[in-house]
């Protein structure tokens, strides 16, 4: 029981160091809020394409090398076997029966 105690009082400081530092940094951020916000937007896409370059990139790459390819090389090699095969009849020849 007495750890709970402690463990809120931590927590609770831990919320109150935020707010006064947030604060802190507000009063006293050396740039107007438009280029605070300007400077986080181009930090975040700039993570943003690292990330993509370095995570998603790779991982469509794999897909397309071990999933895609083969299925589009598989449909491929149907559609020429399909093509090159003789017609037995005319009904064949030119596709199903329209009934």
């Amino acid at each position: 029981m007495a750890d709970e105690g402690h463990t809120w009082d931590r927590v609770s400081g831990l919320a109150l160091g935020v707010i006064v530092g947030v604060a802190a940094g507000l009063l006293f951020a050396p740039r107007s809020g438009q280029e605070t916000r300007d400077t986080i937007k181009k930090k975040a896409q700039d993570s943003a394409g690292q990330l993509r370059q370095s995570v998603v990139d790779p991982v469509v790459d794999q897909l397309k090398s071990t999933v895609v390819n083969p299925v589009v090389d598989q449909g491929r090699r149907l559609w020429s076997h399909e093509t090159q095969l003789p017609a037995a009849n005319g009904a064949e020849a030119s596709g199903p029966a329209d009934h």
